[in-house]
């Protein structure tokens, strides 16, 4: 009567270990291409014919073009610190200096003018909340005002609602004007210090300019270091070019002289072979078998059948 139930219950137990299952099946199906396509042997074949050659290529060709590259570096970094000197010597000082003055002289008056309308506005808001005061204080009484009463919106004499809407209408002017004057004086403030920063570099590569002179550095002298390392570099660049094609052709004719070529072409063919036998795990007819068989096998283990 219940022979569904337990189906259902076992359907869902086999659910929950498959994975470890097939995560064991993994395991050994790639144990297994691991032995049938193995290129140890190969690559130690390799690796023996190799040996000589790869002693000869480390001494002849490894060695000098990392002396070359270690070389190169050097010259490089001599270069890079003239092409610094030269930058330096190299700047209008005065014109900078005079720019980064307009700019700083400028901000500050942009400053100022921001500072006496943020004054200005904080005077409009004061005044507007005395009148509003002064207003609220008016209605209370009982000659011009309303005596406590309701007021109309417009009166030919005494207190009315509009007179009130006017000054909260100044007030709130008054407080969204201070409000975009902060945020300007915050900006210029922050522009201010740029500016005073940027005065600061100038001056600090000027007097960096002034030490290189002491120091006898002048364009001429820098010009000729440039000159020259950039030739080395040149000079370098292609002894480093020569070794490296040189290094390859050695080792491109020594694989052939030894026939390392036909061993790598089968240690490649080998792992492609393998490659092939391990994306076929996942092929749905595997899979299916794979889903199959864990199945039967976990209801013998619990003493039961699909035919149970």
């Amino acid at each position: 009567m219940f022979k569904w139930i337990a189906n259902i219950v076992d359907t869902v137990r086999i659910t929950w270990t498959y994975p470890e299952y097939e995560c064991e099946c993994k395991r050994q199906w790639v144990a297994n291409a691991d032995r049938q396509y193995s290129t140890a042997t190969l690559e130690k074949e390799i690796n023996m014919r190799m040996e000589a050659p790869l002693r000869y290529v480390a001494t002849t060709f490894d060695t000098p073009i990392r002396s070359l590259e270690s070389e190169y570096k050097g010259v490089q970094l001599v270069v890079a610190e003239a092409k610094e000197k030269q930058d330096i010597l190299d700047r209008d000082y005065r014109s900078e200096l005079d720019s980064a003055y307009t700019d700083l002289d400028k901000t500050r008056a942009d400053l100022e003018k921001c500072k006496s309308r943020l004054s200005s506005a904080y005077d409009d808001l004061n005044a507007a909340k005395r009148s509003l005061d002064a207003w609220y204080s008016a209605s209370e009484t009982r000659f011009f005002g309303s005596g406590g009463k309701k007021l109309k919106e417009h009166a030919w004499i005494g207190q009315d609602l509009s007179e009130r809407d006017h000054y909260k209408s100044q007030k709130e002017r008054a407080s969204s004007e201070i409000g975009s004057l902060k945020s300007e004086k915050e900006r210029l403030i922050q522009n201010l210090k740029n500016a005073k920063a940027v005065v600061s570099d100038i001056k600090e590569a000027r007097q960096r300019m002034f030490d290189l002179k002491t120091e006898g550095f002048d364009k001429r002298l820098i010009t000729g270091v440039i000159s020259k390392g950039t030739s080395d570099l040149s000079r370098i660049d292609e002894n480093i070019t020569r070794l490296k094609n040189e290094r390859e052709d050695y080792i491109r004719q020594s694989k052939a002289k030894l026939g390392v070529d036909e061993i790598e072409k089968k240690v490649k063919q080998l792992r492609q072979a393998k490659e092939s036998l391990i994306k076929a795990f996942d092929n749905d007819a595997n899979v299916l078998e794979r889903k199959a068989n864990h199945r039967t096998a976990w209801l013998t283990a619990h003493g039961r059948s699909d035919a149970h």
